[in-house]
């Protein structure tokens, strides 16, 4: 816990910051969080390999946290905090960073099926896993006509 609250006090003071908790009634049921990546970000310089061209040069949002609780999980519902965290963002890209081994790879396959694809690893703390770098766009949807046809 300790870790965790110096970690999120470090990503709140950064760029960009910004959260959503989603709730079910008055209870919370998960949360995303991330942060600008600056193109010369720690982020950035921590990868293992080569990145893609231009990748650091593209407006980046670091998605530094997602948690949904446990009656939550395969309802769709991580899904919904990650894409209203990226509804009204400026950014043109997301990276994130995971455990390729959590829940047997079914975490890293899960964030491919909502396209992103595998750029990277780092490893973010001496006594961590390797973690996988992934990255994908930030889709914009076109909004909604509601007046009649021209």
């Amino acid at each position: 816990m300790e870790r965790y609250g110096e970690r999120l006090a470090r990503h709140a003071s950064e760029p960009g910051w910004e959260a959503v908790i989603a709730y079910h009634g008055q209870e919370p049921v998960g949360y995303a969080y991330g942060n600008t990546l600056p193109p010369d970000d720690r982020w950035w310089r921590s990868m293992t390999t080569i990145l893609p061209s231009g990748c650091t040069d593209t407006p980046t949002l670091a998605l530094k946290e997602i948690m949904l609780r446990k009656p939550w999980r395969g309802t769709g519902t991580a899904l919904r905090i990650h894409d209203e965290l990226l509804a009204h963002r400026p950014e043109e890209q997301i990276s994130l960073l995971v455990n390729p081994q959590a829940g047997n790879g079914k975490v890293k396959a899960l964030y491919e099926s909502w396209g992103y694809e595998t750029i990277s690893e780092q490893q973010p703390s001496a006594d961590g896993p390797v973690l996988t770098a992934m990255l994908r766009a930030i889709r914009r949807t076109a909004p909604s006509s509601s007046g009649p046809p021209e």
